[in-house]
């Protein structure tokens, strides 16, 4: 739970969920709900998505997700596309078969709950890592950093750009945690 203050009315709800190897994210202000990268399939070919997380989602009273971002089209990320389209109203989609990410673009839902593109489009099929949508979500004064499956490369261009605050509060490690991600320069940038 996420508060800018010690009252729950002021808090968001974040969720990172447990789809296996893949990435889903769910964040709830409100009425307001943001969901980034829709998680991966298991062994039958069957979206996790489908399996558990739209039944627990569906069991919180959520009918539809007011942005939805997909990093990028790999499978761990966007296997859960279709089944979260087919059960949810979705009011805005960036990255991955949606709308490019465009770095530089901010969306303030309140004074106190922005989100910002870093880096990426989402739409790249060749460089799929590399070109993930890198998100920061700033809540109540707290920064959530939310980077697909960057490589070491795009940290060092997120590094160089100077665009990364100096502190993350919050940091969803990318590509899951992999030898390829996390450079001790980014770690150390964000620390």
């Amino acid at each position: 739970c996420l508060s800018g203050s010690n009252h729950l009315s002021n808090a968001a709800q974040m969720v990172v969920s447990d789809v296996g190897q893949g990435t889903m994210v769910l964040l709830s202000s409100g009425e307001y709900h943001l969901l980034y990268d829709t998680g991966g399939v298991s062994g039958s070919g069957t979206s996790i998505a489908e399996l558990e997380v739209i039944p627990w989602l569906k069991s919180l009273g959520i009918t539809g997700i007011d942005l939805l971002v997909v990093s990028h089209s790999d499978l761990d990320h966007s296997g859960g596309l279709s089944a979260i389209r087919e059960h949810f109203d979705i009011k805005d989609h960036w990255g991955f078969d949606g709308s490019p990410c465009v770095a530089g673009r901010e969306l303030s839902l309140s004074r106190d709950f922005s989100l910002f593109v870093m880096t990426g489009t989402g739409q790249d099929i060749v460089n799929t890592n590399a070109d993930s949508c890198v998100v920061l979500i700033e809540y109540h004064g707290q920064r959530i950093l939310l980077t697909g499956d960057i490589p070491t490369s795009t940290e060092l261009e997120l590094i160089a750009s100077g665009s990364l605050p100096s502190q993350i509060d919050i940091l969803i490690a990318a590509h899951h945690g992999s030898v390829t991600s996390s450079s001790q320069s980014f770690i150390d940038k964000l620390d």
